[in-house]
């Protein structure tokens, strides 16, 4: 499916069981909390063990009671950042849309896995002229085998450029500095995507004392019902696989909500 038709499927299931969905609203702070039902057959059975304090677009502040809170805020928060002079420009951007903005402009793209090779086969196909720069000898291995052939085909012919072996050191307004095997170089680039990764956000998790293993960024949990070891708090998605985001996907991502209710049912 394209990602229309995921949009236009999960906007279906939202409407179809009347999820409460809160667009726009960030949260901002989770603290423990113990609230205690009161009587009543329409009141909850479960005390609440949480507030969320969230702040919309317009700057007002919610507060929202809950016994439990489902971590899935997936793996694209914070972008690896180069740390080079000038990553901060307008022109430089850490994810990618399309490319026909692109059409005529001189672009580099820094990395060499799949989302720079998708993005540097794209803005070709618009019309761009494209170079990219990755700090390996060849592409990552794990580029997908069905776009491999075209875009090594279009390193060979020269239509894409590429720069192995090098790194970037510094970025212009209408040019980026590269490092390599060679010296130093200057490429004509309106337009710079760093594809360089991301990590996930996990900020929240700290907040309330979850550990994050420091080598592999996996916040403490129990894989099989996806709980942490505080109360009521669990992982769903790729947030719960740290650094390294191949290793949780669709097809085993999605069992994550089942195991979560199964433990909150028990």
């Amino acid at each position: 499916p394209t990602r229309r038709d995921a949009l236009a499927y999960y906007r279906g299931v939202a409407d179809l069981y009347d999820i409460d969905v809160r667009q726009y609203e960030t949260v901002e702070t989770l603290s423990a909390v113990r609230v205690d039902p009161r009587p009543g057959p329409a009141e909850p059975d479960r005390p609440a063990r949480w507030l969320l304090r969230s702040a919309k677009r317009s700057g007002v502040v919610r507060e929202t009671l809950a016994h439990a809170v489902v971590i899935a805020t997936g793996y694209f928060g914070r972008p690896n950042l180069l740390g080079v002079p000038g990553e901060s420009l307008p022109h430089v951007r850490h994810g990618y849309t399309e490319g026909h903005a692109a059409w005529r402009e001189p672009v580099v793209i820094v990395g060499g896995a799949n989302s720079a090779v998708d993005a540097a086969l794209d803005m070709y196909r618009s019309g761009a002229q494209v170079t990219m720069v990755h700090f390996a000898p060849a592409l990552d291995a794990n580029v997908k085998p069905w776009v491999r052939p075209e875009i090594e085909a279009r390193l060979r012919d020269g239509m894409i450029g590429a720069r192995f072996m090098s790194r970037v050191v510094a970025i212009e307004p209408e040019a980026v500095v590269v490092e390599g095997a060679g010296g130093t170089e200057r490429l004509p680039a309106t337009q710079v995507y760093l594809m360089t990764g991301y990590l996930p956000e996990t900020g929240l998790l700290e907040q309330i004392g979850v550990p994050i293993d420091a080598d592999s960024g996996i916040p403490a949990h129990d894989p099989l019902t996806m709980a942490t070891a505080l109360p009521g708090v669990y992982l769903a998605g790729v947030i719960a696989s740290g650094n390294q985001a191949n290793r949780i996907f669709i097809e085993n991502g999605r069992d994550h909500g089942d195991a979560i209710v199964a433990h909150l049912l028990r």
